[in-house]
């Protein structure tokens, strides 16, 4: 069944992409770029998601936020999308939204990692080698040291303990935290940053990916 995966190059739509395509589906990654502040979409470097579609083999199509439900109606008629698929895990806003334009364009819609509790999601990401660096922070207790930092399984508890402690949503589906996946099973050939800055402002900030280039997997 040919999909369209709603693709942020972030760990959830990501490991979403994983599970579709190990339940046999042909994806296709679809990105919406979004303005700056957007309740619904993943903003840092998501121009780099063609980066991570050309290291993976996938086809990738974007579309503006606003645009989208003729975006995907044109993708249903030209390559016979079926489905779609998100990588919501609890909020209901966006994935009522997302359920919202697949009807509306007649596809079958997946979400799953829906209500998966989030130290399942970290430890399916770890197992599978998937590798990601956070490239923004928007809340309490999570400072700037943050950005541009690799989650693993050794810092994993501390980000844990700092998201109960301040009652930051875990995976960062309220847009707390967003992050960039740079390699992982599904990546013919990894990504490397070498180049990036940090963007502060009073309690925000973005880590901007401004140079990166293909590595050979080991």
């Amino acid at each position: 069944m040919k999909c369209l995966v709603l693709f942020s190059g972030g760990k959830d739509s990501t490991l979403a992409l994983f599970l579709s395509m190990q339940s046999c589906f042909e994806p296709f990654l679809f990105s919406v770029v979004a303005e700056e502040y957007s309740m619904m979409y993943h903003y840092p470097n998501i121009e780099l998601t063609k980066k991570q579609a050309e290291a993976m083999g996938l086809e990738i199509f974007y579309a503006k936020e606003g645009n989208e439900i003729e975006k995907i109606k044109e993708l249903k008629e030209s390559i016979g999308i079926e489905a779609m698929v998100c990588g919501a895990v609890k909020s209901d806003y966006q994935k009522t939204r997302i359920e919202r334009m697949c009807y509306e364009n007649g596809l079958k819609f997946y979400a799953p990692l829906w209500n998966l509790d989030p130290l399942r999601i970290y430890n399916a990401l770890f197992e599978a080698c998937f590798r990601f660096i956070i490239t923004s922070v928007s809340a309490n207790g999570l400072d700037e040291s943050w950005l541009g930092k690799e989650i693993t399984r050794n810092n994993l508890k501390e980000l844990m303990d700092l998201c109960s402690k301040y009652g930051i949503n875990p995976v960062f589906e309220g847009g707390e935290a967003e992050t960039f996946v740079f390699d992982g099973p599904i990546f013919k050939h990894g990504l490397k940053i070498e180049e990036g800055k940090k963007e502060w402002k009073i309690m925000s900030g973005m880590y901007i990916i401004e140079k990166i280039r293909s590595v050979k997997k080991v």
